[in-house]
């Protein structure tokens, strides 16, 4: 055999003899890749109750909780329990202590200051005003966080007009309904685009816009493949239909099956474009909602006492009030009368260093500012309300705002996370997280790196 053929023949018997022990070389070394999670989308139920993630609510839901992911039976939202302050503590991470976003809006009797800009005179004639200037919030949230690194694309959709200005700074994509009437446009760079698709939303109350209008905005950045990790989006008309019905009732139930039909029109279309299985859903609330009562009219309790005569202004936000007193040296006496009150659930001094037998605030996570919280903060009972400005009550059917109505739902749903096997598909009972940690846990798991923020929520251990 010629040299030429024997080089020959030994090159090929190597080649061969390589390609017979090639897959068990592969097969050795190959690692499983896990998919991963490509966006989070965190949908805030506006005033819902734990109890309404349920089989006998929102059946194609709850099937999604419990076949791909986790739910606990309540979280915590924060005091006062109102929209703008549990909004606010579910995007910036931080309590009302640190935000200084402590309800819907504030009365204020005198000045404010606003240590960013200087001092602030609000006219004297503008006794209420709504959280709405984002200079009042005092952390940032997670659209703020990415707003400038370019690394995470963010996208808000709210139903809640109010919501828009206070907290989507910062966000790459927005959909709302300012009071103005037309679509939100002039906050987010990229809105106007996307805005000609969505439409201009059909609205109620003070403007708020319809849920079916809020999905299909969402739906609407889902489908035009923006580069999208993080959507936020709230529905509100579960809120307006408790406040003119109140809970647990044929307009309730009617309500919680048009949002279960609108999340499985959600999980549909992921579904169809191979997208679900790497969605990580985060459901939740800003409060919850309970049927009104009883009147709590705090006017009456301190001005028209026996004896002492207190004068107070009072600023009262559904089931809770914030008083400052025109004399601290009623202090005590007040604190007195408010406790034997048999409405009264919580009061609270702002300032306990001479009084005994009360928590400040920090305990309960307010802010401390005297112009913010007053120098008393009162909570209704169980389904009581107290009175909007003096002598007229607060003549809704369903009320929030107090420690009754801080229990929000909370779930997790994604396919391609690692919830730790002994939670998944089961409902957790015996930990009770808040809204804070939402976004602690988000950033966790999405490796984001959160920085020049106060995340006083934890990390939740769901994940292995």
């Amino acid at each position: 055999m010629k040299t030429r053929d024997k080089l020959t023949v030994l090159f090929v018997g190597i080649i061969l003899g390589i390609s017979a022990f090639l897959p068990m070389f592969t097969s050795a070394q190959k690692v499983p890749q896990s998919p991963g999670i490509k966006r989070v989308i965190m949908i805030s139920i506006d005033s819902c109750n734990p109890e309404y993630i349920s089989q006998i609510y929102v059946p194609n839901l709850y099937e999604r909780v419990i076949r791909d992911g986790i739910k606990f039976k309540f979280a915590k939202s924060i005091l006062s329990s109102e929209t703008q302050a549990g909004h606010t503590s579910q995007l910036t991470g931080s309590y009302p202590t640190h935000s200084g976003i402590i309800g819907n809006g504030l009365y204020f009797p005198h000045d404010w200051i606003d240590n960013a800009t200087g001092k602030v005179a609000y006219p004297a004639d503008t006794e209420i005003f709504t959280f709405t200037d984002p200079r009042l919030r005092l952390t940032k949230t997670i659209f703020e966080q990415f707003e400038n690194n370019n690394t995470v694309h963010t996208a808000m959709i709210s139903g809640k007009w109010r919501l828009i200005p206070l907290l989507s700074p910062g966000a790459d994509y927005v959909f709302g309904n300012p009071k103005n009437g037309s679509v939100q446009a002039e906050y987010g760079p990229n809105a106007t685009e996307y805005n000609n698709g969505v439409g201009a939303p059909f609205t109620y109350i003070e403007g708020d816009a319809i849920d079916t209008w809020s999905m299909n905005a969402l739906l609407q950045v889902l489908r035009s493949k923006a580069d999208v990790e993080f959507y936020f989006t709230n529905l509100a008309f579960l809120d307006d239909v408790q406040h003119c019905y109140g809970g647990y009732n044929e307009y309730v139930n009617h309500e919680l099956r048009e949002l279960d039909n609108l999340f499985l029109q959600l999980f549909s279309y992921l579904e169809s474009v191979g997208e679900y299985d790497s969605t990580l859903f985060v459901i939740t609330a800003d409060h919850g909602s309970e049927q009104t009562k009883f009147i709590l009219n705090l006017f009456d309790i301190l001005e028209n006492s026996a004896s002492p005569h207190i004068k107070a202004h009072i600023f009262a936000e559904g089931q809770a009030a914030y008083i400052w007193l025109n004399n601290t040296a009623q202090l005590q006496d007040a604190l007195a009368l408010l406790q034997k009150q048999d409405g009264v659930g919580l009061v609270v001094p702002r300032d306990n260093s001479s009084v005994t037998g009360y928590d400040n605030y920090s305990k309960y996570h307010l802010y401390p500012g005297r112009n913010r919280t007053g120098d008393i903060y009162v909570s209704t009972k169980e389904n009581g309300a107290t009175v909007i400005r003096p002598n007229v009550p607060m003549m809704l059917n369903g009320i929030h705002g107090g420690i009754s109505t801080q229990d929000v739902p909370l779930a997790f749903i994604c396919k391609n996370a690692a919830f730790k096997p002994t939670l998944k598909g089961y409902e957790i009972m015996d930990e009770v997280p808040n809204t804070v940690d939402i976004i602690p846990t988000i950033a966790h798991l999405m490796n984001w790196k959160l920085d020049k923020m106060t995340l006083d929520g934890t990390v939740l251990p769901i994940f292995q």
